[in-house]
């Protein structure tokens, strides 16, 4: 599958330069996990006893594996060492964490090897021969070294890779192997397509022999055919299976300016989150870690905010339709999500329960029964002739060229008028509304109200190109701390209904004993405490975002004040 990337335009400017991508040491300096002092990456494609330093590599265009063993031995007066057949897999999540943290992890055999990604540096060795390869189970050391990186996403293997390697050494007057070049013959493992890649040419320096080492680079590069390598074996594999390093990340990133028709621009976005959604569908079906879900409901939601919030740039019945369609795939999937969220905090709901922590087994195998059930009913439905029509459907609305939704009678406006307008209207009816909050206030007025912040931070993000980052990235700090309270209140009131209804439910079950009964109704007692603080603290945390100087950053953004 081709995922592409979440990143999408509707401008002409001079591209941008790419930010350069964090290297292991980078991290290291933000806090993310590093060993300090580690030793260079042993070249681990054969086994020698000598530590080598991270190799230089070259391509080699010959006609054959044989004829390119024997040229290279008897050009470069070379003597074969060693030859070998091995197999590794190139783990990473399906966003790309450890890419994205500086670091590649493969596996080598029963070895996991964690190396810094711009350097080759070894960080982290550890037997895998007692981790799982079926459920991506780390050994602990390093599953504690990447806890920080990898979260609740599961790894898999992005790439595997079966190598014939063929070691010569290099050696000088005195018959000292001085430096080391491998051969390597790679085909890239997926399943009944094999995909062969460039015979890859790499010289590994023994520690003190740099300069031979320099010395073989310059003599292998001046024969025919061997060219320097672009690319590391690990993005050369990727690229082989039809994916890119880096090429999902779930946060929307859109460039846009504001002259740009709103039609245009609004399909853009909704190409982009149709993207984001066909991207997981895949791991949605195969249950491979709740964030595929996740990432789909959010792109869900999005779609639904800005069929709404951006009203008239398709035709009126359209948007009417789509906004129904939508509304169903949310409905549909919401059950599912809300039990993997349970299961994910099951562990913090434990300690809510104090001493009475053990007793909470019966609930844990009732979600966990109810999961398997409600992700059985998501893939029915996303299975369905019902969810394929949507899909058909709305990407053909969309479509960047001949879309089949003409343009409605909002579509002609330039964006950046529409952006500003929109962000106005929604901002003035939080501040209106969260205003008239006070302690008398129902808790469905806080519902509402965190629905209202949503629209307006979906509309920040949708339109944040269009913007000057320094308010805008202010505007949502306070945004996103207000939804923070928002969300606790009502996650909070949610759990403890849901938490009731479990405990009806095991009652009726005749069997379950009262200690887990009476655990649960410590946990509702424990969540309803947590609600009454986070509704204390709505006061405070919306007096933040409504003072004078958020509304002036408000005001900036769209040259109005609000």
């Amino acid at each position: 599958m081709k995922t592409k990337p979440s990143t999408a335009t509707l401008t002409t400017p001079a591209a941008a330069k790419p930010a350069k991508p964090a290297t292991a040491a980078d991290n290291a300096a933000n806090g993310n996990p590093r060993s300090p002092g580690v030793s260079p990456k042993p070249f681990t494609c054969w086994r020698h006893d000598e530590p080598m330093l991270a190799p230089k590599e070259f391509s080699y265009a010959a006609d054959d594996w044989a004829t390119a063993a024997t040229e290279i031995c008897q050009r470069l007066s070379l003597v074969r060492e060693d030859e070998d057949e091995r197999s590794l897999s190139y783990l990473d999540t399906f966003d790309w964490r450890i890419y994205r943290a500086g670091f590649m992890l493969a596996r080598i055999d029963e070895l996991l090897e964690l190396s810094d990604r711009a350097t080759g540096a070894l960080v982290m060795r550890a037997d895998a021969s007692s981790a799982s390869a079926s459920d991506g189970a780390l050994p602990k050391r390093l599953a504690d070294r990447l806890s920080g990186v990898l979260g609740v996403r599961a790894l898999t293997a992005v790439a595997a890779v079966n190598s014939h390697t063929v070691v010569f050494g290099a050696r000088n007057d005195d018959t000292k192997t001085v430096a080391r070049l491998v051969l390597s013959n790679s085909t890239v493992d997926q399943g009944e397509k094999q995909t062969a890649l460039r015979f890859r040419l790499s010289i590994a320096p023994l520690r003190g022999y740099d300069r031979d080492a320099t010395r073989l680079s310059e003599e292998l590069a001046a024969v025919s055919g061997v060219e320097p390598m672009a690319s590391s074996l690990f993005e050369e594999a990727v690229d082989a299976t039809g994916r890119t390093p880096g090429d999902y990340f779930s946060k929307l990133s859109l460039s846009l300016s504001r002259e740009v028709p709103a039609y245009d621009a609004a399909r853009l976005i909704y190409r982009t989150l149709l993207d984001a959604m066909q991207a997981n569908l895949d791991g949605i079906l195969a249950d491979h870690d709740t964030e595929f879900l996740h990432d789909f409901r959010v792109a869900v939601r999005r779609t639904r905010s800005a069929l709404k919030e951006l009203p008239g740039v398709l035709p009126v019945e359209l948007e009417g339709h789509f906004r129904d369609e939508f509304s169903w795939l949310g409905a549909v999937t919401t059950p599912a999500r809300d039990l993997d969220v349970y299961l994910l905090e099951f562990p913090a709901l434990s300690e809510l329960a104090g001493d009475a922590a053990n007793d909470l087994g019966p609930l844990h195998r009732l979600i966990r029964s109810e999961k398997r059930r409600a992700h059985a009913r998501v893939r029915t439905a996303l299975r369905s002739a019902r969810y394929r029509r949507l899909q058909e459907a709305w990407s053909h609305a969309i479509a960047a060229t001949s879309p089949s939704a003409g343009e409605g009678p909002a579509g002609s406006n330039p964006v950046g008028v529409l952006a500003d307008s929109r962000i106005r209207k929604v901002a003035r009816r939080v501040l209106r509304d969260g205003t008239r909050i006070n302690d008398d206030s129902p808790a469905e007025s806080l519902h509402d109200l965190r629905k209202r912040s949503k629209e307006l931070r979906y509309l920040l993000e949708f339109f944040s190109s269009l913007y000057d980052p320094k308010p805008h990235g202010s505007v949502l700090v306070e945004l996103k701390a207000l939804q923070t309270t928002l969300g606790r209140f009502q996650d909070t009131q949610v759990q403890r209904h849901a938490l009731e209804d479990f405990a009806e439910r095991l009652l009726s079950v005749g069997d379950t004993p009262a200690s887990a009964l009476l655990a649960i109704g410590r946990l509702v007692a424990v969540l309803e405490d947590q609600q009454h603080h986070a509704r204390a603290e709505f006061t405070d945390r919306f007096a933040r975002f409504a003072s004078a100087r958020n509304r002036r950053r408000l005001a900036a953004l769209t040259g109005e004040a609000t």
